[in-house]
């Protein structure tokens, strides 16, 4: 079915129904639909399972003992280095305000956060002209946008985390994360983004996880895996090459690059991706997409899947959610938008600022 006949189905009258309605039968239909689901996961588990094992290109491997053992000597020894990054934006209209943390830990105590504040009149000097101050606040003029303060979050994560002398770097989120590989809008940060990520290759021991990966259709195979199991299913240069150059069949249109940061970009893809392994890896009752060059590919697994066992419930590296809740405290989004609005009150602009929806009466 297209989508267009998906959308027509949709917006179908019958489908909707009226409150007193809707709510008679809305637990009946979640349980139902809830149970399908569920039967259709464990199905797919069986098929996964057997797929996984015939598949030839596909080794199929385990933690040992012995490798957890040594990956948790290494993490508490403090010789693994976690990373993330955390960014608030408050869009006024003269462009974006926002704040950017970053947070390298490990578990010998071995801390560093820093954060910087940043404005679009960073960025821009104030016009006197009419037409040119309003021009200047055109989307399209705006230089610091949500893309661009997410991009330099996760730029400042990698270059924070090499800085570190540590043997293992960890981070959060893809290898070559969207926000840069995008180049950021207007931005161009493609050239500067693969030089560090060059770099990063380079030391080796880096591994990235993926918390939050869309990319259901492999996540959906780790439900063939047993806790500890991983394999590599790709590497990185395949995903970049489709990014770059889309793929019609997948409904992914071509990536927005031109000249340098093309060439930057297709350089890396070519020249360094290859080298970087895609794996999935079962920590508990779930499975994690992580990232790491293809040395270092069995150590990396292994550091990710005992840093997760230390939270079995969750299965996610404890170091990561270790530097993220250091974050939370010393740099909370909720008290920066609470500073900027009590400084755009004494000036008695915060109603004209304020997003609409904090006003609604409900």
């Amino acid at each position: 079915m297209n989508n267009k006949d998906i959308f027509e189905q949709l917006c179908d009258d019958s489908k909707w129904k009226i409150h007193s309605d809707f709510f008679q039968t809305i637990e009946e239909r979640v349980k139902e639909d809830v149970r399908k689901a569920s039967e259709e996961n464990r199905e797919i588990a069986k098929q996964a399972r057997s797929a996984i094992e015939e598949d030839e290109n596909l080794q199929l491997k385990a933690v040992t003992k012995h490798e957890q053992n040594m990956a948790e000597k290494k993490l508490l020894a403090g010789d693994v280095v976690g990373v993330d990054g955390t960014q608030t934006y408050y869009p006024m209209l003269s462009g974006g305000r926002a704040q950017v943390a970053g947070a390298t830990v490990s578990y010998a105590n071995n801390r560093l956060t820093t954060s910087v504040y940043l404005s679009e009149h960073d960025f821009r000097t104030t016009a006197e002209d009419l037409m040119e101050a309003l021009r200047q606040r055109r989307p399209s003029s705006i230089g610091l946008s949500q893309l661009a303060v997410r991009a330099l979050m996760r730029y400042k994560e990698i270059e924070m985390g090499l800085r570190r002398q540590e043997p293992w770097l960890l981070f959060n989120g893809a290898y070559f994360p969207y926000e840069l590989r995008s180049g950021a809008g207007s931005l161009r940060v493609v050239r500067k983004a693969t030089k560090l990520l060059r770099e990063a290759t380079s030391r080796g021991t880096v591994v990235s996880i993926v918390a939050r990966s869309k990319d259901w259709h492999i996540l959906s195979l780790g439900l063939g895996l047993k806790d500890g199991e991983y394999f590599q299913y790709s590497t990185l240069n395949s995903d970049l090459e489709t990014f770059l150059n889309g793929n019609p069949e997948l409904g992914i249109s071509p990536a927005n690059l031109r000249g340098d940061e093309r060439r930057a970009f297709e350089s890396f893809t070519n020249e360094v991706a290859p080298l970087i392994s895609m794996g999935l890896a079962k920590i508990g009752s779930r499975s994690y997409l992580f990232q790491a060059p293809t040395e270092y590919f069995d150590e990396a697994a292994n550091i990710i899947i005992r840093d997760g066992r230390f939270q079995p419930i969750r299965g996610y590296p404890m170091l990561i959610d270790y530097a993220d809740s250091i974050l939370s405290k010393l740099s909370s989004g909720g008290d920066f938008v609470s500073i900027i609005e009590h400084k755009l009150q004494k000036n008695n602009n915060l109603l004209a600022e304020i997003d609409e929806h904090d006003l609604r009466r409900r």
